[in-house]
């Protein structure tokens, strides 16, 4: 059985993900199995608290402030 191994990068914006997604992403690909990325900066305080929690539960996650 493949194990996937999971890490979400919430960004503010698309500036933010085109850097990530350039630079962080192919050097993290050999780690992870699927790298993806949430735009944060227009989502309320509460929805970004709950991707939060799902994120701490399914893998791990790099937040960029």
């Amino acid at each position: 059985m493949i194990r996937i191994k999971r890490l979400l990068i919430f960004v503010e914006g698309p500036d933010d993900q085109r850097f990530f997604e350039r630079i962080l992403k192919p050097l993290l690909r050999e780690k992870y199995t699927r790298i993806d990325f949430v735009k944060y900066a227009r989502m309320s305080k509460k929805e970004v608290v709950k991707y939060l929690r799902a994120a701490a539960r399914t893998g791990e996650y790099i937040f960029v402030h």
